[in-house]
């Protein structure tokens, strides 16, 4: 049998759903999971700055670690890159893994790598935060959270005390949302009838405004709800989660949909509209927009799938905000291509999306490959 050691991760809010697909696996009796206390700090980035490549000793919390054992005397390590950032990499993982999978996987960084680092990189996929029922040694996950947290804050000198309340803050920043983590069950019951003729588009925005590239996300999507609520008129439903910062820029496009809904309005909502997350990454709407079975209008992707999602099969891409309200208004009554493009949105999660499924492919993706090598 296939063994894995999980080795704790630096945070549990993208690690988690490589986690569920894992203890998934194990309960099909397809692997057997061993969770590792972590002790290494891992430290080391890699980082393509337009034609030039830089590095720091910045940490990489959202790179979790594993050991496959596909047989008794080989061990192949993989590293998960589950950065927001196309652009940046674990250094530490680079040298030491022979597979990395990259959540925003973009060949126009990757290519900018050494031929020895770029061979090992591969595009990871449409990721959620996600728990399973399946799932155990919880207690040791968080321990090695805390350890981790510890070995990259702790310094002695007038920040010490300063230091520890980071500690504590990041761990039950952690903690909460791994408490508040949806069960993946609940994405796999799903019913593509019995929704309502309704656009559903609801974002937020970002504490730090102050970032050029964060403002101008903001003023992508404050355009995409304002041509929504001009094409669809009361068809259309959400806009920006009420915030300090939407209340001073986007007071008129702020949604009257409470966040404790928006799960439900998603899955009551024949159409859903994606645009995508900070530096262009794969943004949790997708996961979410997919597992509910909806007909899904989607901004153009700068990311690399393991899979394609196909133009008007699983989805339609619009190529403006302006384009997306034309396209919403013109799908919005059309029943028939609506449960087209449900039905093929719901089997693409089912078949490349569900956690389960997305790493029983990479381990099958990394013995076929050793076996080609001839080293399996």
């Amino acid at each position: 049998m296939i063994r894995v050691i999980i080795y704790t991760p630096g945070e549990l809010a993208q690690s988690s759903y490589a986690h569920t697909g894992f203890f998934e696996l194990e309960e099909q009796k397809y692997l057997k999971c061993y969770v590792k206390l972590r002790f290494k700090r891992e430290l080391g980035t890699l980082q393509v700055i337009k034609s030039r490549i830089e590095y720091s000793k910045r940490p990489n919390p959202k790179t979790s670690y594993y050991d496959i054992k596909i047989r008794k005397s080989k061990v192949i390590k993989i590293a998960i890159d589950l950065d927001d950032n196309p652009s940046r990499f674990s250094k530490y993982a680079l040298k030491n893994c022979e597979y990395i999978f990259k959540r925003n996987f973009q060949n126009r960084y990757i290519n900018q790598l050494s031929i020895d680092y770029k061979k090992k990189i591969f595009p990871f996929g449409i990721t959620s935060g996600c728990i399973s029922n399946k799932r155990h040694s919880m207690m040791k996950i968080y321990l090695g959270l805390l350890i981790y947290l510890c070995s990259i804050n702790i310094k002695i000198d007038n920040l010490f005390f300063s230091r520890l309340k980071t500690i504590f803050i990041n761990f039950k920043n952690n903690y909460t949302f791994d408490k508040n983590n949806i069960n993946i069950e609940k994405y796999r019951n799903i019913n593509l009838g019995k929704k309502k003729e309704q656009v559903f588009y609801q974002t937020r925005c970002f504490k730090d405004d102050s970032d050029i590239e964060t403002r101008s996300l903001h003023e992508y999507r404050n355009k995409l709800i304002s041509q929504l609520k001009i094409n669809l008129k009361d068809k259309f439903k959400g806009g920006f989660l009420k915030s300090n910062e939407s209340l001073i820029n986007y007071r008129n496009n702020i949604s009257n949909i409470k966040s404790e809904d928006y799960y439900n309005e998603i899955a009551n909502s024949q159409i859903t509209v994606y645009s995508n997350g900070l530096k262009t990454s794969p943004a949790w709407k997708l996961f979410e927009y997919l597992s509910r079975g909806n007909a899904i209008i989607a901004e153009k992707f700068q990311f690399e799938l393991p899979y394609k999602l196909d133009d008007n099969k699983h989805l339609i891409y619009y190529n403006d905000p302006n384009d997306c309200g034309l396209k919403a208004r013109k799908l919005i009554g059309n029943k028939e291509k609506i449960y087209f493009l449900s039905k093929n949105a719901n089997d693409f999660f089912k078949k490349y999306v569900d956690p389960m499924q997305n790493i029983k492919r990479i381990i099958n993706f990394i013995i076929e490959r050793e076996k080609r090598s001839n080293s399996y």
